[in-house]
C-alpha cells in the first residue's frame, strides 16, 4: 500500500511535463500600425505551466481569424505548410508566418501593406492532437493622411472612407445584347458625393463560379490574366468615368449563363467596399405558329409551338371574346432554352388567339374563322 501512494504522489507533477499542454501568449495591448506598411501580430506557443520555455509548433496547426467576418479565416499554417485555399480574399497575398521560428515557439502573423480595414481582433489559436489553446489581440490602423501622386499620374489618390453603390434590383438584359452593371463609389455618410476611382483597383466576380474572376481593373489597365475563359473579351469598364467614381461593368454579348449575382468590389490602399447586383437574363422566343392538327367529328385540334424562350414562358390561348380557353401545355428544355406547345379542342368556328408571354416580353398569334372553315371543308 505504501509504494501505491508513492506512484500516485509522483503522477501529477509527470503529467505537468509530458501531456503536451501548452499556452498561446499575446501582448496585452493593442498593436497599432500605419496604412500601406507591413506588421506583426505577435504570438507564442509556450509550456503549459512554465511558461518562461517555448514549445515548438513545427507539428502544429496555426489558425489565425477574424471573427468579425464572414469569411474569417486570415491565415491557416498545418501539415508544415500554409493552406489558405478558404483564406479571406481580403488578406490574399499579404499575410505569412515565420516558417523558421515556429520551433521556437513563435507562430506571429505577418500582416503586408496594411489597410484600414484590417482593424479589428484577430485570433490566434494553435492546435495539437491532444489540446488547443487561443488568444486574442487587437490591431489599429491609422491612416496616412496625406495624398499622394502615383508616378507619371495626374489623379491625387484618395486616403478616405468610401462606400460602393450599386442597384438593390437586379438588372435585365436579353440574350444576345449588351448590358451594364452599375456600380459607384462615393464618399462614405456623404453619398451625393462621388469618389475619383482612378487610383483604385477594381474587382467584379462571381462567387458563384470556380474561377470567380469577371473583370480587374488596377494600377491604371486591365488586369484579366486570371479572367474566367467565358468572359474573355466581353467585359470593360468605362475608364473614362473612372474619375467620376463610375467603375459599372460592361458585358457584351450576353448569353443565358452569364446570369447570376456580380460583386463589384473597390479598395484603395486605405479602405475597401463592396456591392453585389444580381443579373437577370432573358432570352425572347420565336413567333408562335398555329396549325389545325386534325379535324375529327366536328371538333379541331389547334397547336401552338414556340420555342426560344428563357426563364420559361407561359402561353395561353383565347377566343375572339377575349375568354380563355382550356389547353393541353408541355414545355421542353433544350440547351438553357425552353420550347413550348400546347394543345386547345374547340367545336365552335371562331378566331383563335395564341400568346406567350414572359415579363415584358410578349408575342401572339392568331388562327381566324375562315382559316378553321378552310380546314373543315378538307
Amino acid at each position: 500500500m505504501q509504494y501505491v501512494w508513492v506512484i500516485l504522489l509522483f503522477l501529477p507533477s509527470a503529467l505537468s511535463q509530458s501531456d503536451g499542454r501548452f499556452r498561446v501568449v499575446v501582448p496585452e495591448a493593442p498593436v497599432s500600425s500605419v496604412s500601406g506598411s507591413d506588421v506583426v501580430l505577435s504570438c507564442s506557443v509556450r509550456e503549459f505551466d512554465r511558461q518562461n520555455i517555448m514549445k515548438n509548433a513545427v507539428d502544429l496547426t496555426v489558425t489565425w481569424s477574424r471573427p468579425d467576418l464572414k469569411d474569417s479565416l486570415v491565415h491557416l499554417y498545418e501539415n508544415h505548410k500554409n493552406l489558405n485555399t478558404d483564406q479571406n480574399p481580403s488578406y490574399r497575398g499579404r499575410t505569412a508566418v515565420f516558417k523558421e521560428e515556429l520551433k521556437n515557439g513563435d507562430v506571429s502573423l505577418k500582416l503586408s501593406n496594411v489597410r484600414i480595414t484590417d482593424e479589428g481582433e484577430y485570433t490566434c489559436r494553435v492546435d495539437s492532437k491532444f489540446w488547443e489553446d487561443s488568444k486574442t489581440i487587437k490591431l489599429s490602423v491609422e491612416g496616412t493622411h496625406s495624398p499622394s501622386l502615383l508616378q507619371g499620374w495626374t489623379h491625387p489618390e484618395y486616403t478616405g472612407k468610401f462606400e460602393v453603390v450599386g442597384p438593390e434590383a437586379p438588372v435585365f438584359s436579353v440574350s444576345g445584347s449588351d448590358v451594364v452593371l452599375p456600380c459607384s463609389v462615393r464618399e462614405l455618410g456623404n453619398p451625393n458625393i462621388m469618389v475619383n476611382a482612378v487610383n483604385m483597383n477594381v474587382t467584379w466576380s462571381r462567387s458563384d463560379l470556380n474561377d470567380s474572376l469577371v473583370h480587374l481593373y488596377g494600377n491604371h489597365k486591365d488586369l484579366n490574366t486570371d479572367q474566367n475563359p467565358f468572359y474573355r473579351g466581353r467585359t470593360a469598364v468605362f475608364k473614362e468615368e473612372l474619375k467620376n467614381g463610375d467603375v459599372s461593368l460592361k458585358l457584351s454579348n450576353v448569353r443565358i449563363t452569364d446570369e447570376g449575382e456580380y460583386t463589384c468590389r473597390v479598395d484603395s490602399k486605405f479602405w475597401e467596399d463592396s456591392k453585389t447586383t444580381k443579373l437577370s437574363v432573358e432570352a425572347v422566343g420565336s413567333e408562335p405558329v398555329i396549325t389545325v392538327e386534325k379535324y375529327e367529328s366536328g371538333k379541331f385540334t389547334l397547336l401552338c409551338e414556340s420555342k426560344g424562350w428563357y426563364p420559361e414562358p407561359e402561353l395561353q390561348w383565347k377566343n375572339s371574346k377575349g375568354v380563355n380557353v382550356t389547353a393541353e401545355t408541355e414545355t421542353q428544355e433544350v440547351a438553357d432554352l425552353f420550347n413550348v406547345k400546347s394543345r386547345i379542342t374547340v367545336e365552335e368556328i371562331d378566331s383563335y388567339y395564341c400568346s406567350v408571354t414572359q415579363r415584358v416580353h410578349e408575342k401572339e398569334e392568331r388562327i381566324d374563322a375562315q382559316s378553321l372553315h378552310e380546314s373543315e371543308s378538307h
